[in-house]
């Protein structure tokens, strides 16, 4: 810590306000404004109240599964002329950035790091939060776009919190669906983003078959899951028998436009 004039300070390190943590270097204080000017934080930890009351009936706080990166913003402690916190300032402390953020998707504990946060990101608008001391869980709300890899086309989205406690969001696809993989397929209804990966409930079109999903995973390079229903309709161009399948798993590689259906019962 560099103390300067007027109790101006430089630093680096980990910053604590309420349920944030700031982690970066180049912060100034300025004691007159009585807020923290942050050039480069690295990463935001953010702890929220416990959904469930633990085994003595409180509910603890839980820290956010997902890191917000590549953040520069300001950090707003208190009003200038409240220094003492004698009077009530309840918006205080406040937090805003200035430019886009990331959340990330590329820890080993989700399937490995297959999502590379070279492609599959979500890239956060600029945002603000106040009272960082006692917001509540629904007040986590970033509004920005999500970049899949090419799973799915980019789209604008509202990142919330998750039931695992990680950043994410539910969304339901337009009623034609969306292209997926650079239009191989199609997928129809229902999206999830959480540490549980990308995932989808709905019906999946590829070529001349289509399969009822609950439960789709995306990855990159493919999608795998379970199918209550597989049906191919009969065609002439290429030539297709009629076929269906009650509880199939599907192993969909569309680069190699291959989709492989393993029955299950029939």
């Amino acid at each position: 810590i560099v103390l300067k004039k007027n109790r101006d300070m430089e630093f680096s390190g980990t910053l604590s306000s309420g349920k944030f943590e700031f982690i970066g270097k180049d912060f100034k204080f300025d004691y007159k404004e009585f807020k923290v000017k942050m050039n480069t934080i690295d990463s935001i930890k953010i702890f929220v109240q416990a959904t469930e009351p633990d085994v003595n009936g409180n509910y603890p706080f839980k820290k956010v599964q997902t890191l917000i990166e590549n953040v520069n913003g300001e950090l707003r402690i208190d009003a200038p002329k409240n220094k003492s916190g004698w009077g009530k300032a309840p918006t205080f402390p406040s937090f805003e950035s200035f430019k886009e953020s990331f959340a990330f998707y590329d820890k080993r504990q989700i399937f490995k790091g297959v999502y590379n946060r070279d492609k599959f990101y979500f890239k956060l608008n600029p945002f603000k939060i106040d009272s960082l001391d006692n917001f509540r869980n629904e007040g986590l709300r970033f509004n920005g776009v999500f970049s899949s890899a090419d799973i799915f086309p980019d789209f604008e989205e509202l990142l919330t919190l998750q039931k695992d406690y990680s950043l994410g969001f539910i969304r339901q696809s337009p009623p034609e669906g969306y292209p997926i993989y650079k239009g191989k397929g199609n997928f129809n209804k229902e999206i999830r983003l959480s540490n549980k990966g990308l995932r989808g409930g709905g019906d999946l079109s590829f070529s001349s078959s289509v399969s009822k999903v609950p439960d789709l995973i995306f990855f990159p390079d493919s999608a795998n899951g379970n199918a209550n229903t597989f049906d191919v309709k009969e065609g002439d161009t290429p030539e297709f028998p009629m076929v269906h399948g009650d509880t199939v798993r599907l192993h969909f590689m569309p680069y190699q436009d291959l989709l492989q259906a393993f029955d299950l019962k029939k």
